[in-house]
């Protein structure tokens, strides 16, 4: 994870408040007031950096800070039955007199009879502003219509989505499968479409120019959220049973109204295919000296913007979805080692716009954390490895206990999160047995591009009650160490004689990267054997 600082801030300061949006006549940026502590000489942030701007979060936070606040679990039933007020008029003492008095919240009644005021830019920086791109068109743009050709086949239920050559939002994105998710939801999901639209809708309807500004309360129509769960962090005050919320740390359920299968095409998306010589890709986590945050200057739209990890947001949709990258030409994929990025030291960086030739190295943020289970469109990559199971289970009688197809992590610069062939991206298979009286853990990770091979991982934890917690580290070391099994990790969480990696069945000739089905049976019967010494 990156460390980052603003460079208009001093260190540890606190957001209290959010306040109105303005930009200056003369410029298109528009910047957000906040309402700081300690006091700052100046004030405000530009939208860009929407997606960290959540209240009661330390910027150039100089130590770790626990996350404030009362949790609250809030059910919504149906935001069309919501009622909108200021934040001034939310019962708790003190609220009337806060200098973001007058911005806009929804308010109802929660499933525990709480009454719930729920600022209008969290709710839209929950569902939409999680990287610059969208948090920045959203206010003055109709960029969906004009860089977004969206076609849709009902009959065959899915949808083409052609991203114009001149379109803002980058390759780099579109090529990490979170964020290509998250925009086609936006693009092919009616309801979260009309939403994302309303925000530059009321800006347009209702910002009052001054002088020299454009000043605009922010507004914006949600959409219904049916039978969505949010969990957040605020105020809350027994006396009037009144919930304000500071900021939503997630949302389950969304409702996505789209198709399953989902194509996306790009003229510079491109499909490795096999080639020679070598290429050096970054070491380790690829985590670059801290960068120095500047909101306004602007960034060079010739460089590949650096993502910025913060604190994320859960999103998990209702249904899985599935959006396939389309490769309009092939690229030659050399022999990867690994290289040394220690050197590469990026300092100042812009969150801003693009200019061609001009300003400095762009970055851009990562709050994202989509948690919806696209496990099914995985598992024909496990084949293998599944019907090995089912071997140990009906050959060895093993009880099954748990399984589960995740993705690996982003971390860093590191792309070896994404499959090198498809872009699609890399998951680990992980299935717990009952073996006698103890519980073992297999983990497999997809090597179908046959970048690297990797062993079957066979386990047995000292503490299952942390297994969840520490299967998501064991994820980001696994990137983090260039899809090499963390060894350091694995001895601190098993011992050194109670884990240990299975080799897999030779590959027919030819086929690096797949499994002869022929030689499952044998692969099985070493894993049972590891399994019973352990």
């Amino acid at each position: 994870m990156n460390e980052y600082r603003f460079k208009k801030f001093d260190d540890d300061v606190k957001i209290l408040e959010v306040g109105s949006l303005f930009r200056r006549h003369s410029g298109s940026k528009w910047y957000v007031n906040l309402q700081l502590a300690p006091s700052q000489r100046r004030s405000y942030l530009s939208f860009s950096n929407a997606p960290i701007l959540a209240r009661r979060r330390i910027l150039n936070p100089t130590i770790e800070f626990s996350k404030p606040g009362y949790d609250q679990r809030i059910k919504i039933t149906d935001t069309r039955n919501w009622l909108v007020k200021r934040i001034g008029d939310c019962p708790i003492t003190g609220f009337e007199r806060k200098l973001e008095a007058g911005q806009f919240c929804f308010v109802f009644e929660n499933f525990d009879g709480r009454t719930i005021f729920l600022p209008q830019f969290e709710l839209a920086r929950t569902l939409f502003f999680h990287g610059k791109y969208l948090s920045r068109t959203a206010i003055e743009s109709d960029c969906l219509r004009s860089e977004f050709d969206v076609s849709v086949d009902h009959a065959q239920n899915c949808a083409t989505i052609r991203v114009m050559p001149s379109a803002g939002y980058t390759v780099y994105n579109l090529n990490e499968p979170k964020s290509r998710n998250y925009l086609s939801w936006i693009l092919l999901d009616a309801d979260a479409r009309r939403s994302y639209e309303s925000i530059c809708k009321f800006q347009r309807l209702n910002g009052m120019n001054a002088p020299s500004y454009r000043k605009w309360t922010f507004q914006f129509e949600p959409p219904p959220l049916t039978n969505v769960f949010l969990q957040a962090r605020g105020q809350f005050d027994r006396d009037v049973n009144c919930f304000f919320a500071w900021e939503i740390d997630a949302i389950r359920g969304i409702p996505n109204a789209m198709p399953e299968e989902i194509y996306i095409e790009h003229p510079k998306f491109e499909h490795a295919i096999p080639g020679s010589g070598q290429i050096v890709h970054p070491a380790g986590n690829g985590e670059a000296a801290p960068l120095v945050i500047h909101d306004d200057i602007a960034a060079n739209a010739n460089t590949t913007a650096i993502q910025m990890e913060a604190d994320s947001v859960a999103v998990e949709f209702k249904k899985s979805f599935h959006v396939n990258r389309v490769a309009s030409k092939d690229r030659k994929r050399p022999t990867t080692t690994q290289g040394d990025e220690s050197g590469n030291k990026v300092i100042s960086v812009s969150t801003e716009e693009g200019v061609a030739d001009y300003g400095l190295p762009a970055a851009d943020w990562n709050t994202l954390n989509d948690e919806t289970d696209y496990s099914r469109f995985f598992e024909n990559k496990f084949e293998c490895f599944l019907k090995m199971v089912r071997v140990l289970v009906g050959t060895y009688g093993c009880v099954p206990v748990a399984k589960s197809i995740v993705p690996l992590p982003k971390v860093g610069r590191c792309k070896k999160h994404l499959l090198s062939t498809t872009g699609e991206s890399r998951c680990i298979a992980e299935v717990g047995l009952r073996v006698g009286g103890k519980i073992v853990h297999m983990l497999e990770v997809d090597t179908s591009d046959a970048d690297k091979a990797i062993s079957t991982q066979v386990l047995v934890v000292r503490d299952l009650r942390r297994w969840k917690a520490n299967f998501e580290i064991l994820r980001r070391e696994l990137i983090q160490d260039s899809l090499n099994w963390p060894t350091r990790l694995l001895d601190n969480l098993c011992g050194k004689e109670r884990h240990c990696g299975v080799n897999h069945p030779q590959a027919p000739k030819g086929n690096r990267g797949l499994l002869d089905p022929e030689s499952i049976a044998g692969w099985a019967e070493r894993v049972n054997k590891w399994m019973l010494e352990l």
